[in-house]
């Protein structure tokens, strides 16, 4: 609503009663025989509120001195007691201000200012019930989602924690007992240590730190990996499917070179280590599955040129080649490890776990050359 317009004469009348009579103390005190109300609220209609974004109010306010006359600013939501405050209010630069962006033609499309919000806040975009709506939805710091990938064995869907598997009982883990493993103190701790350096000095440090990283870094941010190799055996030539890329005729080859595992003749342990090259020709005697064989054909076949004119210059799959060798070699070293198991060729053994970190290493390297 528009403000009301007066009259000079009207004006220069309000100005004479504000500077002779309001500006004394004694002129906003009530009594029985003085009651200025209405005249202080005509001199401020006049002079104050005729000025667009003002809105100023008289009231009464009671205290153990009596009754006094006050003014309200409406717009800044503050009490002025006497002549002086309403005075120095209505000319500072805070009410001038507020003033402002009441007249202000509001932006429908800024109607509120951005704000940031935490990168742990709750999303709830995720499956009920799942892992990532568990860890969504939880009180409890959660750190290093990205160690964690999810395979579906016999429908069911598992989980395994890379960052903890070496120290604790976390492959291929039910959605409960995972998110039981995430809020423990042991994983955060092994977070902290492994990307920061972290050393525990007490439990409130500890978890203040704990909080201040989710804050920065969030909780979960999007579905987990899930790296479940499935095959459809209705399909006619189900063993010779492979991911698809982009046609590559004119790519040339030009995979890095990598100098073959060393290998340690056990029977004298004094002799240097002799250089023997291992391939994917190795003669497999266990039982395994024709699955698994097929996935070692797989791996084989790789080595073909045709392959590895796709894989020199296909970013991503060589980033999906590495990421499922990584795991794979995780896994064969943890098994490796557990079973001693070696590979032989005449008198000279190498324990098969040190091919699979071998492989970690190249992986490692291949992913610095990039």
């Amino acid at each position: 609503m528009p403000p009301v317009k007066y009259s000079d004469r009207e004006k220069e009348t309000a100005e004479r009663k504000l500077k002779s009579q309001a500006m004394h103390k004694d002129y906003w005190s009530v009594n029985d025989y003085q009651d200025n109300f209405e005249e202080l609220q005509e001199i401020l209609d006049v002079l104050f509120n005729s000025i667009e974004g003002n809105s100023y109010v008289v009231e009464y306010l009671e205290n153990q001195n009596g009754t006094r006359l006050i003014v309200k600013c409406k717009v800044c939501s503050k009490d002025l007691s006497s002549y002086d405050p309403f005075i120095t209010h209505e000319n500072g630069k805070n009410h001038k201000k507020v003033r402002q962006k009441m007249i202000s033609v509001a932006d429908p499309n800024l109607e509120s200012e951005l704000k940031l919000q935490p990168l742990n806040k709750y999303r709830g975009t995720f499956a009920e019930g799942s892992l990532e709506d568990l860890v969504d939805s939880t009180g409890s710091n959660v750190l290093g989602m990205q160690f964690v990938y999810k395979e579906v064995i016999n429908g069911e869907d598992t989980y395994t924690c890379q960052l903890c598997q070496r120290c604790a009982d976390v492959y291929q883990l039910p959605a409960s007992r995972m998110f039981s493993h995430l809020t423990s103190v042991g994983h955060n701790q092994n977070y902290l240590e492994v990307k920061f350096g972290y050393i525990k000095k007490s439990s409130r440090d500890f978890e203040e730190e704990c909080c201040h990283i989710e804050e920065l870094e969030g909780k979960v941010h999007a579905n987990i990996a899930d790296l479940t190799m499935q095959y459809s055996k209705e399909h006619s030539n189900w063993h010779h499917c492979r991911p698809k890329s982009p046609s590559t005729q004119d790519r040339k080859s030009k995979i890095p070179k990598i100098e073959p595992p060393e290998v340690i003749d056990i029977d004298d342990i004094t002799k240097k280590c002799v250089k023997q090259p291992q391939t994917c020709d190795v003669g497999i005697t266990a039982e395994i599955s024709s699955e698994a064989r097929f996935i070692l054909h797989e791996i084989n076949a790789m080595q073909e040129a045709d392959c590895q004119m796709i894989l020199q210059d296909d970013t991503d799959m060589q980033d999906l080649l590495m990421e499922t060798l990584w795991v794979l070699a995780n896994k064969m070293e943890k098994y490796y490890n557990q079973t001693g198991a070696t590979y032989s060729e005449g008198k000279t053994k190498t324990p098969l776990s040190v091919c699979a970190e071998k492989v970690k290493q190249y992986i490692a390297k291949f992913a610095e050359l990039k």
